[in-house]
């Protein structure tokens, strides 16, 4: 046992000082004896050619020896199901789930990629979701890059807003979502209708524009108390614009009724 430790330190020591060919073949001896912890090194060596040539087969092979040892591997496991030579979308799915069994966030997120490879985005966004209920903030980047891309600007600014002020995003993800909120404050107006039913037709007012969330439900709530709008009080609806931005990109035509 003392053997396979030190071996392993060894190991972990040249790896530590860049030498990896030297690594490598610590942790391959030190695998080879049965000392658990080299599993997973072992197959991170072969997946990335490091210290050896890149071997997809032996990687998997030591990934999964790690994983029934309890050094879970999953996400590993399944990205290797992704690539050649084996290119099998369903057993990479398979171990995606077990991960997600486990709670694993970033399998959570894999999961959202995996959907949104297979062009199936309510799934994709339903994993993005769920991970970043498990505090993952490069997937509320994510979320906000779903919402903008359906003009759902006030979704898209929260999230960016939680990108901005979150611990675990990315650098790129932080100054992205800093560059992304600095044009949207510039471009997004708010505006103010108002609609109610009468006799069967419906009445639409257009209230104003304006240049905060706030000063439009500013509005909203002087005009609640004027003569007629204090009777449709729920008709006020106010929502974010784009400035510069065509919302209605084609032609229309008209319905005439038949003498």
């Amino acid at each position: 046992m003392k053997n396979k430790v030190k071996l392993f330190k060894k190991a972990n020591q040249a790896w530590k000082a860049g030498k990896t060919t030297k690594s490598f073949k610590y942790y391959k001896k030190c695998a080879k004896m049965g000392h658990t912890p080299c599993y997973f090194s072992l197959g991170y060596m072969y997946d990335d050619g490091m210290g050896t040539e890149i071997d997809k087969i032996k990687a998997l092979y030591w990934y999964k020896k790690a994983d029934k040892s309890g050094i879970h591997c999953h996400d590993n496991i399944a990205n290797i199901y992704a690539q050649k030579p084996f290119n099998n979308r369903a057993k990479e799915k398979q171990w995606l789930k077990k991960g997600i069994q486990r709670k694993d966030t970033s399998t959570m997120y894999n999961m959202a990629i995996f959907y949104r490879e297979e062009n199936r985005m309510k799934k994709m966004q339903k994993w993005f979701k769920k991970s970043y209920m498990y505090n993952d903030g490069s997937a509320a980047f994510e979320l906000a890059k779903i919402y903008l891309s359906k003009a759902k600007i006030d979704k898209g600014m929260k999230y960016l807003e939680i990108v901005h002020n979150h611990d675990n995003v990315t650098l790129y993800e932080r100054e992205k979502s800093e560059e992304y909120l600095k044009k949207l404050r510039k471009e997004v107006v708010y505006s103010v209708q108002h609609s109610y039913t009468f006799k069967g037709c419906e009445e639409i007012k257009d209230i104003g524009i304006f240049s905060t969330k706030k000063k439009a439900k500013n509005a909203i709530k002087k005009l609640k108390s004027q003569k007629g709008f204090k009777k449709y009080k729920k008709g006020f609806t106010c929502g974010p614009q784009l400035m510069n931005q065509i919302y209605w990109d084609g032609g229309f035509f008209t319905y005439q009724n038949e003498k």
